[in-house]
């Protein structure tokens, strides 16, 4: 009977490994849902925006500043798209005054990077946004090590990132893939980095 016993409690372990890591594997996939449609938002918010600026997607010092043009200009009503699941830079959702939004995405609430200088009208598929990196330098980086994990410049588990283009599409790339657009932007890009605070 010993063996039958050691058996069961065998297969139970077994059975509870493959639970745990099923589960990890859904919860990750409904992060990344979740997050491929913020920035799908932001995508279509940016090119609501640009059909009144000749194509041109706002600019600004950094990624926050130029998305506040966003609320200003009242194609945004609230900051929730700009945060994401298993980030440090979430939004709070206080916009301030309705005539200079001074609170809104302040440093911190923001987790999207963007390209300056890109054009709606672009017949290209390029990027525009994407999850935070280490820095705003080319070549761009992101930290593997801890993937998945609530600090900046995090890739999910897979090792990606996601990723909004001109055409108002958002998908996951692979960071480390040598041929992902990131990682082909000439060295004298402009990224608008975010605002972070202690």
């Amino acid at each position: 009977w010993f063996h039958w016993f050691l058996a069961f409690i065998v297969g139970l372990g077994l059975m509870m490994v493959l639970f745990a890591w099923m589960r990890m594997t859904i919860n990750q996939k409904r992060f990344q849902t979740s997050t491929l449609s913020k920035c799908r938002q932001i995508m279509a918010s940016l090119t609501i925006w640009a059909q009144d600026h000749d194509g041109r997607y706002p600019e600004g010092p950094t990624a926050n500043a130029a998305f506040r043009r966003l609320f200003v200009d009242e194609v945004v009503l609230y900051e929730r798209p700009f945060s994401a699941s298993a980030s440090p830079f979430n939004c709070d959702n206080n916009l301030g005054q309705d005539t200079d939004y001074q609170f809104t995405l302040q440093p911190n609430e923001n987790h999207w990077m963007m390209i300056a200088g890109k054009n709606a009208k672009s017949l290209a598929v390029e990027p525009v946004i994407f999850e935070n990196a280490l820095n705003a330098t080319i070549p761009l980086r992101w930290d593997i090590k801890h993937a998945g994990q609530p600090v900046r410049g995090r890739t999910w588990k897979d090792g990606t990132i996601a990723v909004g283009f001109t055409d108002y599409s958002a998908s996951l790339i692979q960071v480390s893939e040598p041929n992902n657009p990131l990682n082909q932007l000439p060295t004298d890009t402009k990224i608008l980095d975010i605002e972070t605070a202690p």
